[in-house]
């Protein structure tokens, strides 16, 4: 997996994963750690957590924007089905 690693005006190694801001920081034992420090609201939770290695970072940041359209999706769909059932009730085709 190649990572395009940019470095801002301080000299900070970053790349931006759908939003999110991820730094290089490593360790003396990990050397591939990264921390999230920037993104959106619905994922600030995450901003100052540190991950071994990128792709566990990336998982996480896949894992909460999932679920985020999971429930979006959800609350979309349920208000669909209502009003599709308010539809048939009103023509006959359902008793409540």
């Amino acid at each position: 997996m190649s990572i395009n690693w940019k470095s801002d005006k301080n000299g900070a190694y970053f790349t931006k994963v759908s939003n999110f801001r991820i730094e290089h920081t490593p360790h003396p034992v990990f050397e591939e750690m990264v921390t999230i420090v920037k993104g959106p609201s619905f994922g600030s939770h995450l901003f100052g957590k540190r991950y071994v290695s990128y792709g566990k970072a990336v998982a996480a940041i896949t894992l909460v924007t999932g679920e985020r359209l999971a429930s979006k999706t959800s609350k979309e769909e349920s208000l669909e089905n209502m009003a599709i059932r308010e539809e048939l009730i009103a023509e006959g085709y359902v008793e409540i």
